[in-house]
């Protein structure tokens, strides 16, 4: 019986090690397979911290400690990381928020997060770019010999801390560019990019699903993430339902587990934090005949972010709008670094005539200071694109131009919303224009990129004998833009 006994407590003793060798110093409560800490630089524990694996959230103990039960087949959790740290950044120079394993069948995964602490960030520039699209070795070329050396020239002029993030549609379907032309090229910028799934960036060789973001998730970690940043809330979210073998059938919604992993993590913002939310797909389309929802269940998606100043974030259409969808809630729908395409279009043209760009912010506390497009190879001076009185006669008829009438003047401003002042000198004479229209871009018809968009004004010359116009147009900032044709 004494040695029953002893073998028992003997068991009982290495049953103990055993957990220890797992989890050092952590009690691992019953079903939980994933835990860790979450310690600063010097060793001390970051309480109060969120770590999530994209469908549960759970918050660091005053030790740091945090534990989760993941489900089967789980590669990754991350650390939302909190404001007054550094964001971790890989080797290779993007930003690494996230740890990756393989879960184990009868004990714990240990995870552990080590944050660097910072000074504190009040102000800082946000850059945003969408859809590159490298869809081919000439399209490489021209990102990396061209298009990067002039984004590289400008950002280097950009004044303290920068954040990055790129909204989807990085390659064209072939995967090997990703991690390669793309990746290689992104992160010369030298400061954190954080990049959400876009429908091209999905592997149209994969047979399953969890295989099909493979290629994005061993990039760039995971689909769905946040992190804070001043007094910012970041928010990443995959909002593309994909279909292996079938990528033209891929759906845009925000699927019901996303959108309650959203709720938590934002249970765990303080409520004046401004929410900024990345997504790929717009929640809303303004270009005739759409101007409806786009996300099929865009509602659930503004209900959940209810109670808080939000900016939403996406790209896909290759087109410049904003659309104010509540008085606390904004979306910037972004224009395409590969413009329309990247053939045939020696302007580089977006569908909506801005040029192929992107686009900065001003973060100061928790709102927008500033806000403007610039092209990739323009000035940030080139704002606008004027047609001459009558230019527009000959196209009357055909396309989306049924609000341009015989003779008008047609302007068309990339970056505006409700909020800017437009005015036009007609030899002196000025007049504000202050109801914009629909119509498409008459460079981009000719180059049959057929979308209408929301910023563009008309204007009839007072005199058939004008000899200057001058467009003026100042955004809510207080950015001042001109330019002007002669007769």
């Amino acid at each position: 019986m004494k040695n029953i006994f002893k073998f028992c407590a003997f068991l009982a003793f290495f049953c103990i090690l055993s957990c220890r060798k797992d989890a050092p110093g952590i009690d691992v409560k019953e079903g939980m397979n994933v835990v860790g800490y979450v310690r600063d630089d010097s060793g001390a524990p970051v309480s109060g911290a969120v770590v999530s694996d994209g469908h549960t959230c759970v918050a660091t103990d005053a030790d740091g400690i945090y534990q989760m039960k993941v489900p089967s087949g789980t590669r990754k959790v991350f650390v939302s990381v909190p404001s007054g740290y550094d964001i971790p950044m890989s080797s290779s120079g993007l930003p690494k928020i996230y740890n990756s394993f393989v879960l184990m069948k009868d004990k714990p995964v240990q995870s552990d997060f080590t944050l660097s602490r910072s000074g504190g960030v009040e102000d800082f520039t946000l850059f945003v770019l969408a859809d590159v699209q490298l869809e081919h070795d000439n399209a490489c070329a021209e990102f990396e010999d061209r298009i990067m050396p002039e984004i590289l020239r400008y950002t280097s002029t950009l004044q303290g801390p920068v954040i990055g993030l790129s909204l989807g549609d990085m390659v064209w379907d072939q995967m090997d560019y990703m991690a390669g032309s793309y990746a290689g090229q992104i992160v010369k910028l030298g400061f954190p990019v954080f990049h959400v799934i876009g429908n091209h960036d999905y592997d149209v060789r994969a047979l399953t699903l969890e295989d099909a973001d493979n290629v994005f998730e061993n990039t760039f970690g995971p689909v769905n993430w946040s992190f804070n940043y001043g007094q910012c809330h970041f928010i990443g979210i995959n909002n593309i339902t994909y279909t292996p073998q079938d990528k033209a059938n891929y759906k845009r919604e925000v699927s019901e587990s996303t959108l309650e992993w959203l709720r938590q993590d934002l249970s765990y913002v303080p409520k004046d934090r401004l929410v900024i939310l990345s997504m790929h797909a717009p929640s809303q389309r303004r270009d005739q005949p759409y101007s409806t929802s786009y996300l099929t269940n865009c509602e659930k998606l503004y209900d959940a972010l209810d109670g808080y100043k939000v900016v939403i974030m996406s790209g896909h259409l290759h087109h410049n709008y904003t659309y104010t969808v509540s008085g606390s809630i904004v979306e910037h729908n972004h224009a395409s670094l590969m413009g329309n395409d990247w053939d045939n279009n020696a302007q580089g043209l977006c569908n909506d005539g801005s040029p192929r760009g992107f686009t900065v912010y001003r973060i100061s506390g928790n709102s927008l200071s500033d806000n403007y497009y610039k092209g990739a190879v323009t000035d940030r001076s080139f704002q606008m694109r004027l047609y001459a009185p009558g230019e527009y006669d000959m196209y009357l008829g055909q396309g989306d131009f049924g609000n341009v009438r015989k003779n008008d003047m047609v302007i068309n401003i990339f970056n505006w919303h409700t909020g800017w002042h437009v005015e036009v000198d007609e030899d002196g004479k000025k007049t504000v224009l202050d109801e914009n229209i629909k119509a498409q871009d008459l460079d981009a018809y000719r180059y049959d990129f057929k979308f209408a968009t929301d910023h563009i004004f008309r204007y009839a010359p007072v005199s058939e004998d004008w000899k200057n116009i001058t467009v003026t147009a100042t955004d809510p900032f207080g950015n001042v833009y001109q330019d002007s044709i002669d007769h």
